[in-house]
């Protein structure tokens, strides 16, 4: 990697991690040093919220192909996780986001790519899409940590 592409990646990294928080978490004030950012880097917040989504694609695919009710099969999931509160209000938040706008953010797969009918994504593959989008136009993150995080996920689970 060139340096312009370490320095890049590296503040890219730092941005990541204010929009998640993880300084303010840390309890640190003003604007950190190098050194305390990489340590907050290898802390919980990117963690705890990655486990956040992990979970939350797990009670998706749940309800998408076993056709459960989310509610039941979120509380299932978050009891058999044992996430910290934070981290499970953030899973909570992502999928009834999904689940109350699922046609809305359907309609924006189908519209954006419609050699790929929704029927013929796979199920995981599906609700990635559907988390990263709902993370998006709701603004529950910014884009490129959207995009990322959706990426991540994929690369674990996807097909």
């Amino acid at each position: 990697m060139t340096a312009v592409g370490a320095a890049l990646s590296s503040s890219l990294a730092r941005k990541a991690m204010i929009y998640y928080g993880a300084v303010a978490d840390a309890g640190l004030s003003g604007e950190p040093g190098q050194r305390e950012l990489e340590k907050t880097m290898g802390g919980t917040a990117v963690a705890s919220r990655r486990k956040g989504r992990a979970l939350a694609l797990q009670v998706l695919f749940e309800v998408d192909c076993a056709g459960h009710d989310y509610g039941p099969a979120l509380d299932r999931a978050l009891e058999q996780a044992a996430l910290p509160e934070d981290t499970a209000a953030f899973a909570r938040e992502l999928v009834s986001t999904v689940v109350e706008n699922r046609e809305r953010i359907d309609g924006l797969i189908a519209r954006f790519a419609p050699a790929w009918p929704l029927d013929q994504i796979a199920i995981v593959d599906r609700n990635i899409l559907r988390l990263g989008i709902a993370e998006i136009i709701f603004d529950l993150v910014p884009v490129k940590v959207a995009i990322n995080e959706a990426v991540e996920l994929a690369k674990t689970y996807g097909g």
